[in-house]
């Protein structure tokens, strides 16, 4: 919002890459690898005010206004969301690789699919696909604002390209210049499960 008041004769929209994230809480099943995370990846409820304070963060300035007594909560996306006026495409894994082993310190599944996990970090995976879900709902469920949504059930974080992976035949580039040009079919998401996309590449 800041660059589109500042630009306002252009059209300005976000476009993010995981980058929803929202608190952590740390995998402790028996199998948790503490060694996968580290101070600088501790992003639990107490941790980000020494993490807005590291950074310096700038953050949406009405999201800070409405939340002043903890404005590092502005810095989680699906707490500023809200708050956001200009059109995002969010493109975000519904297992996002890197948030849950370096940040939540589940081990890697041991074979690149779901089964590669224990139960219980195969339950704590499932549960965090949902917090995804709801997270990323407001910009899925919102036919009023329009924003564009990529969401494949794959185990990645950034690793998005031009050919996978693949939701019904799209890339998330094929769906954001699609959205780019106003096209109606503003959101794909995966329903299979975790990690079940077979067109992603870990």
């Amino acid at each position: 919002d800041w660059v589109t008041e500042r630009y306002a004769q252009a059209r300005v929209v976000g476009a993010p890459i995981a980058g929803f994230y929202f608190y952590s809480w740390e995998y402790e099943g028996e199998d948790a690898a503490p060694g996968e995370c580290n101070d600088l990846s501790d992003f639990s409820i107490a941790a980000w005010p020494r993490m807005w304070s590291l950074w310096g963060s700038f953050v949406d300035a009405s999201c800070a206004l409405d939340l002043d007594d903890r404005p590092w909560e502005c810095m989680l996306a699906n707490v500023s969301y809200p708050y956001v006026d200009s059109h995002l495409f969010i493109t975000q894994a519904q297992t996002d690789q890197v948030v849950i082993q370096e940040h939540d310190c589940v081990p890697p599944p041991s074979n690149g699919t779901a089964e590669g996990w224990s139960p219980a970090a195969r339950k704590y995976v499932g549960d965090w696909h949902r917090n995804m879900s709801l997270a990323l709902s407001p910009a899925a469920l919102n036919k009023s604002k329009m924003d564009g949504v990529f969401n494949p059930a794959c185990y990645v974080h950034t690793n998005f390209t031009a050919r996978y992976p693949l939701i019904k035949g799209y890339s998330f580039m094929d769906l954001m210049h699609k959205w780019m040009g106003g096209w109606w079919k503003n959101v794909l998401q995966d329903a299979c499960g975790e990690l079940c996309n077979p067109t992603c590449h870990m």
